[in-house]
């Protein structure tokens, strides 16, 4: 069972998750629940985000738990499920997509501006060029990540995990600690100032309320 395993977190967002992402999941079950520890009681390490592979669960129970929480973050190697812990070049933790999908999602706001081919360039549209350009700037030359990229996984954690405002505060001032005054300043300071970004791209931040009763919404 090797691979590219992007599915296990591009194709979910919080408790939305596609097609490919089920099926993900069930050759994931498939493979977990086929190892001899799992023979003995019928249970396996469960890779949730609430259980972190520390408790063991029954396959309806794991699948009730992925469905509801997702996989805990940075586990493409399934080392709690008969896998070497050493991760190979080919997986280790790619996110260069995220970039081309930030490209594609300004290349979109620009054609609902209605700009197109050949036409002379807003206002509007040529500030939507100039953040094409910053989108493909890493923040230092030291990371492939961007200052768009960045604050989308930032987003998308604190949605996934349902995260309090300060929570993604602290973080972004601790990255900022981190990363110095000259690296950082591209990044935004607080989530208020990470939506007026996300908002400045024509993508705006929607929170989806969820079912009480953990019920899941799919998408094709």
């Amino acid at each position: 069972m090797g691979g590219n395993r992007s599915w296990m977190y591009k194709e979910r967002e919080g408790k939305l998750f596609s097609e490919t992402w089920k099926q993900g999941l069930e050759n994931f079950l498939d493979h977990a629940f086929s190892l001899p520890e799992a023979t003995v009681d019928g249970k396996s390490h469960c890779p949730c985000t609430k259980c972190v592979c520390r408790h063991k669960r029954k396959r309806d129970e794991m699948t009730i738990h992925l469905c509801a929480n997702g996989f805990q973050l940075g586990y493409e190697k399934w080392s709690s499920h008969g896998e070497s812990n050493t991760l190979e070049n080919t997986e280790q933790h790619d996110f260069a997509g995220d970039v081309d999908r930030m490209d594609e999602m300004l290349v979109d706001a620009i054609a609902g501006e209605g700009i197109f081919p050949g036409e002379e360039p807003t206002h509007a549209a040529k500030e939507f060029y100039r953040m094409l350009v910053e989108a493909d700037t890493p923040l230092h030359e030291k990371t492939s990540q961007t200052r768009f990229s960045i604050v989308a996984r930032l987003m998308t954690i604190k949605s996934q995990h349902n995260l309090p405002e300060a929570c993604y505060n602290e973080t972004m001032t601790l990255i900022h600690d981190i990363l110095g005054d000259d690296a950082a300043k591209q990044l935004p300071e607080n989530f208020h100032r990470s939506k007026k970004l996300v908002h400045s791209l024509a993508m705006p931040y929607v929170k989806i309320h969820a079912c009480p009763k953990n019920c899941m919404i799919y998408y094709k």
